[in-house]
């Protein structure tokens, strides 16, 4: 089927008209709070995909059912996902979960993470192991000022939080990832 260059721009106009409304002619998208999502992260080895939450506003935690369904190979990166939240002081600074495949094989290791003041960022080992296609609840909670606690599977950890939370970022790369049933809450 062949599409004229006048039908283009239509279906062109009809798509920039719909994600207008689709983002509330206020250019930019919110989640409903306590509202399931998906994100599905398939990337090509070499590359990373993110979903990003500049405004955190009333949020105060991230739920999901994370679950690893491809590992990547490639010469300089590892198959990685990251869960973190930032600060709005700067963009250096983050706090929170990173599950990599060092040795690009299963099963998975995770752990905490933090870096602040632009210094490596520091790495933490959760006992547990995640195995391509099992599926692990994790949930990421600032309620506690000052804190952020970070639960997988069962296990939890504190990490000290110097500064409020702003936002929160999502990042994969060289791996198929997905995170299901993702909630932000108030609690």
């Amino acid at each position: 089927m062949l599409i004229t260059r006048p039908a283009r721009f239509y279906c062109a106009v009809a798509i920039a008209a719909f994600i207008t409304i689709a983002m509330g002619c206020h250019g930019s998208w919110a989640q409903s709070v306590e509202q399931k999502f998906h994100l599905d992260f398939d990337t090509f080895d070499g590359h990373f995909s993110s979903w990003k939450l500049d405004d955190v506003g009333s949020v105060k935690s991230l739920r999901a059912t994370i679950k690893v369904t491809r590992l990547g190979t490639h010469e300089r990166w590892t198959p990685v996902l990251r869960i973190e939240v930032t600060s709005k002081s700067t963009t250096d600074e983050y706090w929170g979960l990173l599950v990599t495949a060092d040795q690009h094989v299963a099963p998975l290791t995770a752990y905490s993470v933090q870096r602040s003041n632009k210094n490596t960022a520091q790495r933490d080992p959760f006992a547990k192991k995640i195995n391509t296609n099992e599926a692990v609840a994790v949930e990421l909670s600032w309620a506690t000022a000052g804190k952020l606690l970070i639960r997988i599977g069962g296990e939890a950890r504190e990490l000290p939080m110097p500064a409020p939370v702003a936002g929160i970022l999502v990042l994969s790369g060289t791996g198929d990832f997905h995170l299901d049933n993702v909630t932000l809450s108030t609690k």
